[in-house]
């Protein structure tokens, strides 16, 4: 991983939080496409929670059947061989 730092290894959330590597709101920066150096504010957050409901489908392993079938009604999938999945 290129952004790993050995000196982390040890560090609680919180010293990570205060010191110059942390950088606030980094989901909403990576999903809205705002850079660093900029602001973000309510229209990047809208933006960002916009990118999750078009393109992010989770499914939960634990509960691998009824993730199935709910993948299939979302992709509108059809069983052609009877249990196939």
């Amino acid at each position: 991983e290129i952004s790993y730092r050995k000196k982390w290894k040890h560090w609680a959330f919180a010293d990570y939080a205060k010191s110059d590597y942390y950088m606030a709101n980094w989901m909403v920066r990576q999903l809205s496409g705002t850079m660093p150096n900029e602001d973000v504010d309510e229209t990047h957050l809208e933006k960002a929670k916009q990118v999750l409901r078009r393109k992010i489908l989770v499914g939960i392993s634990s509960q691998w059947e009824e993730t199935i079938r709910q993948f299939k009604y979302y992709f509108g999938w059809e069983d052609k061989t009877p249990f196939c999945s």
